[in-house]
Formats: C-alpha cells, sequence, structure tokens
C-alpha cells in the first residue's frame, strides 16, 4: 500500500505558497494531511519546519536539541518542503495504513500517535 500527501497547512503563514518567516532564524509548525492512494481520508502530521540557523540558536541557548519532527531547511521555500514531505511518504510503503503511518509517526507527530481505544 502507498500513501499520498493531500495537503498542507502552516498558520504561521498568512499565503503559504507565497509566503516566507520574516526572520533568517525561524521555525513555523507545518501540518501535513497525508492518506492512502485512492482514497479520500487523511491524517494529520505535524513538523516543525526551521532553519539551521534556528537549530543552532536553540543548540546554543540550551546547550542541546531534541530532534523528532523537525525538518531543517536552507533557504526556506514551500516548494521544497512539499517535495521533500512528499519524498518521505514514498519511502514509506506498507502492507496496510496502520504500517504507514507508524512509519511516518517516527518522523512527524501523529495525530492518533497515543491513540488508545
Amino acid at each position: 500500500m502507498l500513501a499520498e500527501l493531500k495537503g498542507l497547512d502552516c498558520a504561521d503563514l498568512e499565503d503559504l505558497e507565497r509566503s516566507a518567516p520574516a526572520e533568517v532564524a525561524f521555525r513555523i509548525g507545518v501540518a501535513a494531511s497525508i492518506g492512502p492512494q485512492d482514497s479520500a481520508g487523511a491524517e494529520l502530521f505535524q513538523f516543525s519546519v526551521c532553519s539551521p540557523e534556528w537549530v543552532a540558536q536553540r543548540a546554543r541557548a540550551d546547550g542541546f536539541l531534541f530532534g523528532r519532527n523537525l525538518l531543517v531547511v536552507s533557504p526556506f521555500s514551500m516548494t521544497v518542503v512539499r517535495e521533500l514531505i512528499e519524498r518521505l511518504i514514498r519511502r514509506c510503503p506498507g502492507k496496510d495504513w496502520a504500517e504507514i503511518a507508524a512509519k511516518l509517526a517516527g518522523y512527524a507527530s501523529w495525530e492518533f500517535d497515543a491513540y488508545q481505544p
């Protein structure tokens, strides 16, 4: 089974395709709607898209930085962010959606990551 990117959203940018962070050292939240190919359904996977300068600032300030959910890009381009997330999705096939989602959750915060039925 394969998955596909259904959409991207970013509350930190006014126009997702035309805006860019104002600062050189930036971190923005990007929500990717990802679901099985040939299906309308999707689930949210959240990334912190940041610059190397932001990573360096945080590491200097705190002495360390954990990196789960980080996508570091330089320079910022939403086109590149989209392409990188699509590339990640292609690297995560599975026998079913649960397997694919679990693989993607290793890179992004999945909305059902800690879900217990």
